[in-house]
């Protein structure tokens, strides 16, 4: 059943660094097209941004805690 979770927690880890990826090439993209950085389309894009970053190191953190109780 442990391993069954690692492999989730493993998903779960690439698609949040997935997500975050495409939100930095959107963001990227829109600071080369010239939009200030007060813009509201940025500040959705960090928000969205923090959002998944905080839900990559949390699921980064019990991956490691549940792989060290595995072996």
């Amino acid at each position: 059943m442990k391993k069954i979770k690692l492999w989730m927690l493993a998903a779960k880890i690439e698609w949040h660094w997935w997500f975050i990826l495409l939100v930095r090439q959107k963001g990227n993209s829109l600071l080369g097209k010239g939009v200030p950085m007060t813009s509201q389309k940025l500040y959705y894009l960090n928000r969205n941004l923090s959002t998944h970053s905080t839900k990559a190191i949390k699921a980064q953190s019990a991956y490691s805690l549940l792989a060290k109780s595995v072996r």
